[in-house]
């Protein structure tokens, strides 16, 4: 599910952003689950088209993440750019 969500937001950003940088960070919040979040830097998107496009990525990437009870926020940097932030429950 990670790996899934990671590829496909780089794809997005290859595809869409033009962008020339990109971060990724995972963190755990002390054993309960997992941030990961993926920034780039490229020219954004307007927010209120993201819910309104059916793009099967995202629709993929909301799937995953509600499997897992997860949530899953697409939004623009103030300086440019996209976030991809997605929240993970550790499963027992």
């Amino acid at each position: 599910t990670i790996y899934r969500i990671i590829q496909e937001s780089l794809t997005n950003v290859l595809r869409h952003s033009a962008a020339d940088k990109v971060e990724i960070n995972l963190e755990s919040d002390g054993g309960h689950g997992l941030t990961i979040q993926i920034i780039d830097n490229g020219k954004g998107f307007d927010p209120k088209n993201i819910e309104t496009k059916k793009t099967l990525g995202i629709i993929g990437m909301r799937e995953r993440v509600n499997m897992f009870g997860g949530s899953l926020e697409i939004d623009k940097v103030k300086t440019g750019g996209t976030c991809v932030s997605v929240k993970l429950p550790f499963v027992h």
